[in-house]
């Protein structure tokens, strides 16, 4: 018989208390560790993606950049071979009136350089602040228009390009009858 406060463990029951105390103990740990780890794999992720998209960004500029040089490397290599690349005009579509003026300044210059506000004035019965005013206005919608200055007189003409893309493809759809001129 034992003794009254004395208590006798088995060595059965002493295992199972221990378990019972380690065990979660350790699970617990265990799963905050693990917790932890996933925790920082999630953050390494997030920010290897980071990294992935700037570095997608950089390459697509680094893409427009090679693209405008390639672009500028066969601009050069037409011109050293004698060949010149066509270019596209952007502009506004003009009034019937600014194609009249357009059209008088086109026929002037055919057969000399330069024309002035005057001349176009004369031809299109107009007054030369008026043809100057249309002149300004083509200017702003795109049409490349050059200007000289000689002794306090303005002479003007279209750039050569326009002018025979102008000849080739009519495109600022100008539609004048030929009887005009007569």
């Amino acid at each position: 018989m034992l003794k009254t406060g004395v208590v006798k463990i088995t060595e059965k029951q002493e295992l199972l208390l221990f378990t019972e105390q380690i065990i979660p103990q350790e699970s617990s740990n265990f799963l905050e560790e693990l917790k932890q780890e996933l925790d920082d794999y999630r953050t390494a992720i997030n920010e290897n993606t980071n990294e992935i998209e700037a570095n997608y960004e950089y390459i697509r500029e680094v893409e427009k950049k090679i693209d405008i040089l390639s672009k500028k490397i066969d601009e050069l290599t037409l011109f050293v071979k004698g060949k010149k690349e066509e270019k596209n005009f952007d502009f506004s579509p003009l009034t019937e009136k600014e194609k009249q003026v357009f059209f008088t300044l086109y026929v002037q210059t055919e057969l000399q350089p330069f024309t002035t506000y005057d001349s176009l004035a004369k031809k299109l019965n107009l007054s030369s602040q008026l043809v100057s005013s249309y002149i300004t206005n083509m200017l702003e919608k795109g049409i490349p228009i050059i200007k000289r200055y000689s002794e306090g007189v303005i002479y003007i003409k279209l750039e050569e390009n326009f002018r025979q893309l102008q000849a080739k493809k009519n495109i600022v759809g100008v539609n004048t009858l030929l009887t005009y001129w007569f």
